[in-house]
């Protein structure tokens, strides 16, 4: 339907047309009438009028455009209707003359009907005594009442009021007008979203948005919040239709904002912007001083609410202005901050509730329904869904009153009236149990029934908020997910809080703002607005008709829309869903391509180059059948439907096109260049480097890590490379390297901590849950596991947390799930005291439980590792110890981290050292490694059955000397697994190695230990020259002299002997310091 303008319409005529037998009045301007002039009049009671029957009723419908304000109707220059409004509820009502009356449409759909009757129907008297005035309706007379439902009269019965068809032009009495197989409800139908329309990708690790009109142009703009720049930005609405401008920065000074929101703090009638950040712990706001978008300086509320989480306006003490509320995370506080003056004055903190465990949401709402705000809150530690009434209406806040326990990890609380009984029920959204569910306000008051679920698919949800996305009139859901979860909605399908399953708006890269519902583009109904921190944008979906209800194959694209939505799930207004070029008809009705997936074959190459370009199969990776991939052959110039193009009695792939000694097919499989017979240009053929596991000289990173014993690696800045991480015994110290170009080449040393006393091990992984790596150590010298926190993924590390330092001599730390709940448990190996342990990450944000024991028989522990041994699909527990040379594991009998009795590998690993796990013999199950020091040994283990059950100790080499480590990795690119290992010797001299063992049975334990361990100062690590005497003995033991030694030159020049003492007590970190002082020399 045309679109009129009213401010515009001092020339134009109504409009009577006739078609299929029915009539309808619109809007032409001159002979440019919609539809075709069939009947027109000028003036009121025009004579030429048709002669209408009484009681009859007809329709004159428009839409409004240009700014929406109120306007002025003239017919013919006549004024009829002053200041006449598009959209207004209740009904009004405007005379066009004698016989007529009109009334002003509400919702979505504007419109002016025409009622024809008596001078009695139209005298603005209420003769029925309804409580209305009259006009005429069906029954030809005034004497019945209105009926206000007359809106929603739906003749043909297809879910469509008869005034909403007569909006879209469909047929009143066909369900299908354009017969397509879809319903006209179904094809006008919201709830439909399009795809991502960027706002911006310069919102820097974006961590909230909003919508707001900050302009006062009526259309609603977008704001943001980013936590690498501590910015708070926002971005125009530059046509009203979802078009927006650059970033305007409002504020650099929020740090590390969580969240923001918008409202008139002021009492000037614009909306201002309000902030909460985590690392200042300010709750501040921002005026909007021109009500066109230009922001004064922050101004801050409160600095007392300890890492605020969430923040709401509402008018807390009911003095008409809006005051503030905020949750905690750190201090567990709800609470809330009176707007003294109404012009943005705030007073002191004053506390809600302190009950609230690691506070996450707050949201104000009547819920007793007496007339003022109350407060609920969610919160995330003890699952906590909760209200506080207020008490006087002036913000006196009672006892904490629970709604549930059951929000596994509760992110966020909203409140809404989703049974349609007219009182505030709760919504809740639960991060570790996936779940929307809600709750129903059973007497009004505030009694709440058990928990329903709506959902449990929202994966780590994150925020829940009520909203008609359906315009059916009731209020649905909208979540939101913090991980890989999608943004969906879920329909309210009675109205009455019964909902329908799980419908997915997008599923956006990791780390998802909350999303928020506003109409973007003006259109009246409901967009979604959300935001990515992984990718730094900002984007909406548009919410949108199915389709078109007046052509049955709305995009043209050769499939009825019926067909696109019921059978192949194409978007039935795109004519190309995947964007590859081919339409979705030509490629379900020709090529029998998925018109979902631009590369049906995952060749490389899209459908349509394949079809239109290159004449290949696009339901084939290799057409021609030679061995090489189309894309390819495409890339590298080779005929893609040709198999033996050079017709030597070959197929491409194994012909050598650049004669370096590899066929084409090889080339493609290891990624070197097919038309270069030296890839890397360093003077060797491709042939003579491939699969021979050859490497390159050292390329040194560091000299800084004093005695550095200790190398992981781990994406630690989030830039998709991977950065080292290192652990070093004398300097205590924990500290990391940029891979400042992804290829290799390494920043300087950015230390984590100093206080790993005596560091021994250290790893990369995401303890916390936030999408990036932290560090986790284990130090000897005071028995400590420790992590550190990679706060904002970019490689700044907060302070050392200790997990536990009971690890008496902790020599190796592991990361895993071992209670199989989804998070990051710790492991430890700990040499004085012969123990394996583990410790529970309880909140999956790494806050950690006790030590738990696995083993205290692993003697002289040193490595631990943790894998699926028995192939249950949970983890288990490998260890290495070095006094008794054993290899051992443990069954993780429940998959809860409960753990079976040591079971052991092999004793003949002699000073065993490592412990690493792979499928060594690719059968499918998990073998095991060993390096062990004094028998210089590298060797496996099959696991026999996948069971667990493992075979005798296989050798790899006895040239590993005094080896220290083992890893698996497949180094010569050709499917299986290879062998690495690190050594701390290069060569022995004959007749320097002995050892004798006759003291196990006569050791005994002393009360404390301290003396210093082998890999303190001798096979592993020593690396002074001359001759040194030190320990083999662990800690915490007693040996008679001479029961145990060990000699070895660990280079030409270098004679190392160790020798048992007797037993010590421990003495200060002074004696160890000396020790080291001693090795370095």
């Amino acid at each position: 339907m045309r679109v009129v303008d009213l401010a515009d319409a001092v020339d134009a005529n109504i409009v009577l047309e006739v078609a299929d037998g029915t009539n309808r009045w619109f809007v032409s301007f001159g002979s440019n009438a919609v539809g075709g002039t069939l009947m027109s009049f000028s003036g009121a009671g025009s004579a030429t009028l048709p002669p209408l029957q009484t009681g009859r009723t007809d329709y004159f419908l428009i839409e409004i455009a240009g700014d929406g304000t109120t306007a002025d109707v003239f017919v013919d220059g006549v004024e009829v209707a002053s200041d006449w409004s598009g959209i207004v509820s209740p009904l009004q009502r405007v005379n066009f003359g004698d016989g007529q009356t009109s009334s002003v449409g509400r919702g979505r759909y504007p419109y002016v009907r025409f009622a024809i009757g008596p001078q009695a129907c139209r005298d603005g008297i209420d003769n029925d005594g309804d409580g209305l005035v009259d006009f005429a309706g069906g029954d030809g007379g005034c004497s019945q009442a209105n009926d206000p439902s007359e809106d929603d009269v739906d003749r043909d019965g297809d879910g469509l009021a008869d005034l909403v068809e007569i909006a879209a032009r469909t047929d009143l009495g066909d369900v299908d007008s354009d017969g397509d197989g879809l319903t006209d409800a179904a094809e006008q139908g919201r709830g439909t979203f399009g795809a991502p329309r960027v706002v911006t990708t310069l919102a820097d690790f974006v961590e909230a948005v909003f919508a707001s009109d900050l302009d006062g142009d009526g259309d609603m703009d977008v704001l943001s919040a980013s936590v690498a720049n501590d910015e708070i930005a926002w971005y125009a609405n530059t046509d009203g239709l979802g078009s927006f401008g650059p970033k305007q920065t409002i504020s650099t000074l929020a740090d590390g904002p969580q969240t923001l929101i918008s409202a008139d703090v002021d009492g000037d009638g614009d909306f201002d912007v309000l902030s909460a950040s985590a690392t200042d712990d300010e709750i501040a706001w921002y005026e909007n001083t021109n009500g066109a978008g230009s922001f004064g300086p922050q101004r801050i509320i409160s600095t007392l609410a300890d890492f605020p989480f969430a923040i709401a306006t509402a008018d807390v003490d009911g003095d008409g202005d809006v005051d503030v509320l905020s949750a905690s995370r750190l201090d567990d506080e709800i609470a809330w901050y009176e707007n003294t003056d109404g012009a943005g004055s705030f007073g002191p903190q004053q506390i809600i509730s302190t009950l609230a465990d690691s506070a996450r949401s707050v949201f104000a709402a009547d819920v007793d329904g007496d007339g003022d705000v109350d407060v609920l809150s969610a919160s995330l530690i003890d699952d906590e869904i909760a209200w506080y009434a207020n008490t006087d209406g002036a913000g006196s806040f009672g006892p904490q009153q629970i709604i549930t326990t059951l929000a596994d990890a509760a992110r966020s609380v909203s409140a809404a009236d989703l049974d349609g009984d007219g009182d505030v029920d709760v919504l809740s959204a639960s991060e570790n149990d996936d779940e929307i569910a809600w709750y129903a306000n059973t007497d009004g008051l505030g009694s709440f029934g058990p928990q329903q679920i709506i959902t449990t698919l929202a994966d780590r949800a994150q925020s829940v908020v009520a909203v008609d996305m359906d315009g059916d009139g009731d209020l649905d859901v909208l979540s939101s997910s913090v991980a890989t979860g999608p943004i969906a909605w879920y329909e309210n399908t009675d109205g009455a809080g019964s909902f329908g399953p799980q419908r997915a708006i997008a599923m956006p890269a990791f780390d998802v703002a909350p999303a928020i519902a506003s109409d973007l583009d003006g259109d009246g109904d409901v967009d979604v607005l959300s935001a990515s921190s992984w990718t730094d944008e900002v984007a909406w979906y548009e919410n949108r008709n199915l389709a078109d209800p007046l052509d049955a194959d709305s995009d043209e694209d050769g499939l009825l829309d019926a067909a696109e939505v019921n059978t192949h799930a194409t978007d039935p207004r795109d004519p190309d869903s995947d964007d590859d070029g081919l339409s979705d008809g030509a490629e379900v009705n020709t090529h029998d391509t998925d018109p979902l997936d631009p590369d049906s074959d995952d060749d490389g190459l899209s459908d349509a180059a394949e079809v239109n370009v290159h004449a290949t199969d696009p339901l084939a990776v290799d057409s021609d059948g030679d061995g090489l991939l189309d894309n390819f052959e495409v890339a590298n110039g080779f005929a893609p439907t040709l198999r033996d193009e050079n017709a030597n009695g070959k197929v491409d792939g194994a012909d050598d096109a650049d004669a370096d000694g590899l066929g084409n097919a090889f080339e493609q499989a290891v990624g070197t260049a097919v038309n270069d017979p030296d890839s890397d240009d360093d003077g060797l053929l491709d042939g003579e480097e491939i699969a021979s596991g050859v490497f390159g000289p050292q390329q040194l990173i560091s000299t800084l890590a004093d005695q550095a014993v200790a190398v992981s690696t781990g994406d630690l800045d989030g830039d998709g490379d991977l950065d080292v991480l290192t652990a070093s015994l004398v300097d205590d110290e924990v500290a990391w390297h940029a891979n400042t170009n992804g290829l290799g080449s390494f920043g300087p040393q950015r230390i984590i901590t100093t206080l790993a006393d005596g560091a021994a091990s250290v790893i990369a992984t995401d303890v916390d849950g936030d999408g990036d790596a932290d560090a986790l150590s284990a130090s000897r010298d005071d028995d400590r596991i420790a992590w550190y926190e990679n706060p904002n993924g970019l490689g700044s590390f907060g302070p050392q947390q200790t997990i536990t330092t009971l690890a008496d001599g902790a020599t190796s730390v592991f990361a895993a799930d071992v209670d199989g709940d989804g998070d990051v448990d710790v492991l430890s190996a700990s040499e004085s005291d012969d123990e394996i342990a583990w410790y529970a990450n309880t909140d999956g944000l790494g806050s950690f439980g006790p030590q738990q024991i696995i083993t205290t028989l692993a003697d002289g522990a040193t490595s631990v590792f943790a894998v699926d041994v028995d192939g249950d699909g949970d983890v288990d527990v490998l260890s290495a110890s070095a006094l008794d040379d054993e290899i051992a594991w443990y069954a993780n009998t429940d998959g809860s981290g409960s753990f079976g009795p040591q079971q052991i590998i092999t004793t003949l690993a002699d000073s065993a050292r490592s412990v690493f796990a792979a499928d060594v013999d690719g059968d499918g199950d998990v073998d095991v490694l060993s390096a062990s020091a004094l028998d210089d040994e590298i060797a496996w283990y099959e696991n026999t059955d996948g069971l667990g059950s493992f075979g005798p100790q296989q050798i790899i080499t006895t040239l590993a000397i005094a080896a220290t480590s083992v890893f698996a990795s497949d180094v010569d690119g050709d499917g299986d697994v290879d062998v690495l290992s690190a050594s701390a010797g290069t060569t022995r001299s004959p007749g320097m190695r002995t050892r004798t063992d006759q003291g196990a049975s006569v050791r005994s334990r002393s009360s404390r230990r301290w003396l210093t361990t082998p890999s303190r100062c001798s096979l592993p690590t020593w690396m002074g020259t001359g001759t040194s005497t030190c320990s083999l003995r662990r800690r915490g033991t007693t040996r008679s002299p001479g029961t145990r030694t060990a000699t070895s030159p660990i280079h030409s020049t270098r004679t190392a002997t160790t020798t048992d003492v007797s037993t010590a007590t421990k003495s200060p970190s002074a004696a160890i310091r000396s020790t080291r002082g001693a090795s370095k020399s």
